[in-house]
């Protein structure tokens, strides 16, 4: 398989998720459907921003799952800073209808001036588009 036909699957937690103002990024490609990481991590929100931690295992993270392209993916990793700001992991996720795969998360080294929050990033309120 050349690299152009190659695809990945994205676990979409915070802005790149339906309704958000980065959604556009994965808008057009394949959703596999709601999710939630299979291991616990730490959900914090700085500036209206997520952030996953991954050695402060709090909860399961809520978010969405989309098959991104070739030409996409490099485009996330430029929108996360990667891999200077977010770094991108594989990861167990499950599907809402259970089943288990691996999708790429984009973590963070824990962020100034966060704050804690929950599973859900559509909780927390900030305006979704």
């Amino acid at each position: 398989m050349d690299e152009e036909s190659r695809s990945w699957d994205i676990f979409a937690y915070g802005t790149l998720r339906r309704g958000y103002h980065n959604h556009h990024y994965v808008a057009g490609c394949p959703c596999l459907g709601a999710a939630e990481t299979a291991d616990a991590y730490a959900m914090y929100v700085s500036g209206g921003i997520p952030y996953l931690v991954a050695d402060e295992p709090r909860c399961r993270i809520v978010g969405e799952v989309y098959r991104v392209d070739a030409t996409r993916l490099p485009a996330i990793d430029a929108l996360e800073e990667h891999p200077r700001l977010y770094c991108r992991r594989e990861v167990p996720v499950m599907l809402a209808g259970g089943e288990r795969r691996l999708a790429w998360v984009y973590f963070a080294r824990r962020p100034l001036g966060a704050v804690p929050h929950g599973a859900d990033f559509a909780t927390f309120g900030p305006s979704r588009s």
